[in-house]
């Protein structure tokens, strides 16, 4: 009935994409042949076409909790992360994502996930807080439905396509490079091979021009 599907960002608001996917899915017969996803969208869109939200879910709900905060500096003392989102985003795309997944969801549908590059020659941590920050402050002074400051600054999209990832590994860190929560310091400067957009607070994470290298399957 449709030729594609697009799933948007927004950090834990994306989940009500799963549950409407759910929904209709038999009824329109989904997945289409065409799928974009970014930022938690894009994870939202994975664990759809695999058919694994209620165990996702599950995993989440199970995991945070009241006692859970984006920057746990009691855990950071005692030897743990300061931004516990981060690795606990990373263990469960670990649980999710193998090899089997990965066919599965390059034989269902041709997914894209939308990243974005920074402009040529900027530090990953300086270009992401330029990023994050145009956005913060166009969305509050201007309200706009598409953003604009960042492309007028030399930020570009671009649209990876899973079909063409070797590895589960690879896999795992495209939605990671196409979102970030406050663990972002540390991944903008090492956001390597590998299927993630975040659990938490979705801020679209910039990846260097330069870091692709000679591997196409590499952000």
């Amino acid at each position: 009935m449709f030729d594609a599907i697009a799933f948007a960002g927004g950090g834990n608001r994306c989940y009500w994409q799963g549950g409407f996917y759910e929904a209709v899915a038999d009824r329109l017969a989904l997945p289409p042949k065409l799928a974009i996803g970014v930022s938690a969208g894009a994870f939202a869109c994975i664990y759809s076409v695999l058919g694994i939200g209620p165990r996702v879910r599950k995993l989440v709900l199970a995991a945070c909790g009241p006692h859970r905060k984006n920057f746990d500096f009691r855990g950071w003392r005692a030897g743990g992360p300061l931004c516990p989102v981060g690795p606990m985003y990373r263990d469960l795309l670990a649980q999710l994502i193998d090899d089997a997944a990965l066919a599965r969801l390059q034989q269902s549908t041709d997914l894209h996930i939308a990243v974005a590059r920074l402009p040529f020659g900027l530090p990953p941590l300086l270009g992401a807080a330029i990023g994050i920050g145009c956005y913060q402050l166009e969305k509050h002074l201007l309200h706009p439905v598409h953003p604009r400051f960042g492309r007028a600054l030399g930020f570009r999209a671009e649209f990876v396509r899973v079909r063409d990832l070797a590895t589960p590994g690879r896999g795992r860190r495209r939605p990671d490079a196409g979102a970030a929560d406050p663990d972002l310091p540390a991944r903008a400067q090492g956001a390597g091979p590998d299927l993630r957009p975040a659990l938490a607070p979705d801020r679209g994470q910039a990846v260097r021009p330069d870091e692709s290298g000679s591997d196409p399957g590499r952000l």
